[in-house]
Parts: C-alpha cells; structure tokens; sequence
C-alpha cells in the first residue's frame, strides 16, 4: 500500500517545478510585453523626429531581433531625409545652396547682424555659358557649372584666408546665375578685389573633357548699409549694377 505522506513528499518536488516553470513563462511573458511597450513608446517619439535617441536596453534584452530592426530602421530613415533635404537645400550640379536656401540663410544672417554693420552681395552671370550648352551639351554644361563652383569657392577660401572674416555664403540661383554674399566686407575697394579675384579666375581656360572652354562672367555688387539692409534691397541693388 502506498501511504498518502509518500505520496505528498513525491508530488511537493513536482508541484515546486510546475510553479516555478509557469512563473518564469510568466515573467518572460511579461518582460516581453513590457519591451513591446517600450517599443511601442520608442517609434511614436521617432515619429516626431527623435531618430537619434538610444534604443531602450529593455528591447534588447528580451526582443534582441526588434532592437536591431528599430536600429536599422532610424539608420535608414536618417540616411533618406539627408538625401531629401539636401535635394531640397542644395544644387544638386554644383553642390552650391540653392535659391531659397541662399536666401533663407542670407536672410537670417542679415537679421541677426547689428544694424550698420557691413556687408557685401555679389551678383554673378557667365558669359558665353549658353554657346556651350549648345554646341557641347547640357552634359558637358553642367560639368562647367561645377567647375565654376569649384574656383568660386576657392576664391572664397582666399578671401577669408587673407582677412579672417566669416566665409561667405555662395549660392546658384539659377541656370548660369550665382551669388556670393560676404559679412563685414563694406570697404568698396575690398569688394572691388574680391570681383576682380571673381573675374580673374572664371577667365582662365576650362578643361572639358579635353577641349579647352573660355567663358568670362558680369559681376554686380552690393554694398550694405549703403546700398539697402534686407535682402530684397541688396539683391536689387546687386542685379541693377551687374
């Protein structure tokens, strides 16, 4: 016969094991739902824009797969609005700002200058740019346009070199058309150097491809306060003279 009390101190090892199994399945269960919250409260502040925070450890350790998923995911989605705004924000022949980002950004640095304090606008048109588009190709056009990025913003570096003053803003408004504004230049004769540099180097003979490009450029200036204090005025001012 098999008595109820070794029958007990059987089943009490059994039960302790049952116990400790469903509370460790519930334990899991419950660590995994709270990572899915986590989860959950991490995607809706990368929905408003907080790509960069960290993944809370809690979804590495009990959804390792989601954390690196998510981990993926903001990479990418930072990688594609860079793209996005950079096809927005920039030029995409010249890498120069475009229009409405030379403006938004002129525009804030004229704002946050003290009244008076000088400024010079360029305005800059190449000569002789459309013969080209015509009788080489749009290809072979804006591989030029770079290149005049390329010796405007090396003229640029020259400047701000030799005075210490800010660099400039450079930018392509449109087509052969660009632009160069310079904080603290307000000296007329310094401005005149910097058009002269302007001049000197989209004179000299371009390499295309392996035929050689002369083109030339008509370059208007504007000197601030002298000549306006917004944008609109300096722009107008610096189109007129040009």
């Amino acid at each position: 016969a098999i008595d109820a009390q070794s029958v007990s101190r059987a089943l009490i090892p059994a039960i302790v094991c049952a116990v400790m199994c469903w509370a460790s399945t519930e334990r899991a269960i419950a660590s995994t739902a709270a990572a899915i919250d986590a989860a959950i409260a991490r995607l809706a502040r990368a929905a408003h824009g907080d790509l960069q925070g960290e993944i809370p450890k809690e979804i590495g350790e009990n959804v390792p797969q989601l954390a690196q998923a998510m981990e993926r995911l903001f990479e990418q989605i930072g990688t594609n609005l860079d793209s996005v705004h950079r096809l927005a924000m920039f030029d995409p022949v010249t890498g120069l700002a475009n229009r409405t980002n030379f403006r938004r950004s002129c525009e804030r640095l004229l704002t946050e200058m003290p009244a008076g304090t000088p400024a010079a606008l360029f305005f800059i048109d190449l000569d002789r740019f459309k013969a080209v588009n015509d009788t080489m190709g749009h290809a072979m056009g804006d591989m030029l346009l770079g290149m005049v990025a390329n010796r405007l913003r090396a003229v640029a570096d020259r400047v701000t070199a030799d005075s210490g003053k800010p660099q400039p803003l450079i930018g392509r408004l449109a087509g052969d058309e660009f632009t160069m504004f310079f904080p603290e230049v307000g000296d007329p004769a310094e401005a005149a150097r910097i058009s002269r540099g302007v001049l000197f180097a989209l004179g000299e003979t371009f390499d295309i491809a392996g035929h050689d490009v002369e083109i030339g450029a008509s370059i208007g200036i504007a000197i601030r306060p002298e000549h306006g204090s917004t944008l609109t005025e300096l722009m107008r001012a610096a189109d007129a003279a040009m």
